[in-house]
């Protein structure tokens, strides 16, 4: 990933410090970064992340086209995050 962008890890601390007591939280992560990645790398990225912050986050890793092409269906969790109405975005 580009050294530019801001620390994945640091993004995900401050998400889960903003939403502790909140139960569960569904994370829907969307990067260009993750395009050239096979799915089980884009997880192991954002595993390390969730590793240290000992929260129950629930991410999912998508491409900016991904999230644009994808008509999800209502069961999935693509739908569920983008339909959600608690949703909180932050755009880098």
């Amino acid at each position: 990933m580009d050294k530019e962008r801001p620390d994945i890890q640091a993004i995900i601390e401050q998400f889960a410090d903003a939403l502790k007591n909140q139960g569960d939280i569904d994370l829907l992560v969307v990067s260009s970064d993750f395009a050239q990645m096979p799915l089980y790398r884009r997880y192991e990225v954002l595993g390390k992340a969730l590793a240290r912050v000992m929260q129950p986050i629930e991410p999912l890793a998508c491409t900016p086209e991904e999230v644009q092409v994808e008509k999800p269906s209502k069961a999935s969790f693509l739908y569920d995050v983008l339909a959600r109405q608690k949703t909180v975005e932050y755009r880098l």
